[in-house]
């Protein structure tokens, strides 16, 4: 497993949360993503990807054909999908980004943060609640 489209479990990740930058090709909501994703929640929000720190610039690449979206519909599809889920988490949703503003890693998050982050991973939304969800007993064990 060398990229993100191929992981399954977090938990298994070959970069351990350390990877730093991820192309929106990549993203498939794992916890390290999301992280990234609210640091970077301005930028997206102004419709631009974060450059990556390895190339100068992706602009400078020409490129023949047409795009079948605007060059800012990806970056706030991601975004609002992940405010989407935050805002079904209530405190504990804003606690997770307050927390990541201030530059914690997953390791260091407060526990109704981490349930917060843990709850709005997965390449799909959950079914149920978070009231409801938090409350099974398999999640109360979640590492403080």
């Amino acid at each position: 497993m060398s990229n993100c489209q191929d992981c399954t479990d977090y938990r298994k990740c070959p970069y351990n949360g350390f990877k730093g930058w991820f192309h929106y090709g990549e993203v498939r909501f794992c916890p390290y993503q999301i992280i990234f994703l609210i640091e970077h929640r301005l930028t997206l929000l102004s419709g631009n990807w974060p450059p990556s720190p390895d190339a100068s610039s992706y602009t400078d690449i020409a490129r023949r054909g047409f795009k079948s979206d605007a060059y800012y519909v990806k970056p706030e599809e991601i975004i609002g999908e992940v405010e989407l889920r935050l805002k079904t988490t209530g405190v504990a949703g804003e606690a997770l980004i307050d927390e990541i503003n201030q530059g914690l890693n997953f390791e260091q998050l407060s526990r109704p943060a981490k349930r917060a982050l843990l709850f709005i991973k997965g390449w799909r939304r959950k079914r149920t609640s978070f009231s409801v969800w938090s409350a099974k007993e398999r999640y109360k064990s979640i590492p403080k």
